[in-house]
């Protein structure tokens, strides 16, 4: 079970951390390991890339010329550092053949496509909108949907141009990468803040994190922009189509969402609710169709717990913190042993 660690924002806790090491916890021995070290202020995501962990550069400690990724080859990892104006890569996908990514850049463009698998690059931002995403020109997210790979950055309300998204096309190629994206509010597509956060406060910039796709649906969480690039959770989403997004209303009134995972035609969705001064209620819900949930378990502590994994039948948890609020205990991982039946979920 790999761990995220750092912090890349300019601002506390710790501002501008690393190098970060890559650990991950060895469920068979129960220890901590650290596999390397990487020249990043912060490890956000990992994504498999054609059946290999990749680390995304998050924030590079090197110069800005180019961003970094990080590929686990035969237990080590390897540094592949050619993302033209690579401020930051905040995420990559595996599409149709061709490497992408999302960046966050002094000019090359938000949306990057790699034919050769990272040797070189060429921009998917349309020529004249090299800013095509605010917040000086960041693209957060890659996520796939029905046969297509949408690019994501900060959503705002009433301003389309910060409320586009990029679409590749199912058959694009490095030749014709270019010509094959649309942009969000062109060529019949309507997507703009409106109808991805449908019901979202209107005054602040927000993102979509936590994406993810089961059986033709696509869920995933809505969150406020702070501290930079990190975020803050705000509601829970489902989506039959682009455009066509409801907002969840969750079993219990005031519940955040944090995480979401899914095992094969089940998703389940991390979440949490403060109680008390230094007292916190993290619970796990369940879903079959990502519109009625369940509660499945929950534990109490003194903080939130910001992400979670499953693995045979345990559930992990990382236990994080705000700007504002920092408790001893942050940073720690929790294991629940083996509360839910998960394969049986699975097989059906």
């Amino acid at each position: 079970v790999y761990l995220g660690c750092g912090n890349s924002s300019n601002s506390g806790p710790n501002p501008n951390a690393g190098p970060v090491p890559v650990v991950y916890y060895d469920t068979e021995t129960g220890g901590f390991i650290t596999q390397a070290t990487i020249g990043e202020e912060q490890i956000d995501i990992y994504r498999i890339i054609d059946g290999r962990l990749v680390i995304p550069g998050h924030d590079s400690r090197e110069s800005w010329s180019f961003g970094n990724y990080y590929t686990m080859v035969d237990d080590s990892w390897q540094k592949t550092r050619t993302i033209p104006d690579g401020v930051h890569v905040y995420d990559m996908a595996f599409y149709n053949g061709n490497l992408f990514a999302a960046t966050g850049t002094g000019g090359f463009g938000t949306a990057a496509m790699s034919g050769d698998m990272g040797k070189t690059w060429i921009s998917l931002t349309p020529k004249g909108a090299e800013r095509f995403y605010t917040q000086g020109g960041r693209a957060y997210s890659i996520f796939h949907f029905k046969n297509k790979l949408y690019f994501t950055g900060a959503l705002f309300n009433g301003f389309s141009y910060y409320n586009n998204f990029l679409c590749v096309s199912n058959d694009a190629t490095a030749e014709t990468a270019v010509t094959g994206v649309v942009r969000g509010t062109r060529n019949g597509l309507s997507i703009v803040r409106a109808s991805m956060l449908p019901g979202a406060e209107r005054e602040k910039p927000m993102r979509m994190v936590r994406v993810n796709e089961m059986d033709g649906k696509l869920v995933y969480i809505s969150a406020f922009i702070d501290n930079d690039h990190q975020w803050l959770p705000d509601a829970l989403y489902a989506a039959r189509d682009i455009g066509r997004t409801k907002r969840i209303d969750l079993p219990e009134k005031g519940i955040l969402p944090m995480d979401i995972i899914t095992r094969g035609s089940t998703a389940y969705l991390l979440s949490y609710k403060k109680t008390g001064k230094d007292t916190y209620e993290n619970k796990v819900y369940r879903s079959e169709d990502m519109y009625k949930w369940t509660e499945c378990f929950r534990f109490t502590f003194d903080t939130f717990a910001r992400s979670f994994e499953e693995l045979d039948g345990d559930f992990y948890f990382g236990l994080g913190c705000n700007t504002g609020y920092l408790p001893e205990s942050t940073g720690k991982i929790l294991r629940i042993k083996k509360v839910l039946d998960v394969t049986s979920s699975i097989d059906k």
